[in-house]
């Protein structure tokens, strides 16, 4: 069998790789290893080898729920937004369903505006972080290096347990947030009463009041919202 791409580098040198890993459960460097020693002038680049870690944790299948995966979809979607200022329709995928809007299917654990008790967001919708957890993009445009953690935050301390930060709520970008597709970052409110609810961007960073830095960011505090696992959480925005 012959992989090739332009030199038998980095693209055809990633997919032996990813093959290697899934067929033999083997991990990046090993599998990195078994292929250098066979055509020694391979080179994936660092995206690549990224994306190969990231192919690991998802146990060597696609899942598009798994939350690393989601963050690095929404890191790569905020490079184009940054060139082009807007969310292109072919990438609206990424800007997830209203919960509040009637569904048949509804998950009973939400969060719902304070104020007027809207539903706003399913606990799926959540993008969690851990406390202690440090920021090492080294710029918009470069990919992250990733130690430990979630894609775009790196183990600040080794050799202790993550303890999950609840100090703000990141979560996906929701179709009821104004301006999201159209305006490179914004305020968030709720669309029923309009009460202010945090705060996003695509092209920036937030700082998280337990030290870490995540971009990019689509976040609610949690004293303007309340957590609710009632079953019946179907609401119609008006």
């Amino acid at each position: 069998m012959l992989v090739h791409c332009y030199h038998g580098m980095s693209r055809s040198a990633t997919i032996v790789i990813a093959y290697l890993m899934k067929h033999h459960n083997l991990d990046v460097k090993t599998a990195f290893d078994r292929v250098k020693l066979c055509r020694d002038v391979i080179c994936p680049n660092e995206g690549f080898m990224h994306q190969l870690e990231l192919y690991r944790r998802m146990a060597y299948m696609l899942d598009l729920n798994f939350p690393s995966y989601k963050l690095y979809r929404l890191k790569k979607l905020s490079q184009i937004v940054k060139d082009v200022r807007l969310v292109p329709s072919s990438q609206c995928e990424l800007i997830k369903s209203d919960p509040g809007l009637t569904s048949n299917r509804p998950n009973p654990n939400v969060y719902k505006c304070k104020k007027c008790r809207r539903v706003l967001l399913t606990v799926n919708n959540t993008l969690v972080h851990n406390r202690g957890e440090k920021f090492t993009w080294k710029a918009v445009t470069d990919e992250p290096k990733e130690v430990a953690g979630s894609v775009g935050v790196e183990g600040a301390a080794t050799g202790r347990e993550a303890q999950p930060c609840a100090d703000k709520i990141f979560t996906e970008p929701l179709a009821w947030m104004k301006d999201v597709k159209t305006s490179p970052s914004g305020k968030l409110s709720c669309p029923r009463c309009n009460f202010k609810l945090g705060s996003y961007s695509w092209i920036d960073y937030c700082v998280c009041t337990c030290g870490t830095k995540i971009f990019p960011f689509f976040y609610v505090t949690p004293s303007k919202i309340d957590y609710d696992n009632v079953v019946k959480n179907v609401q119609v925005t008006v």
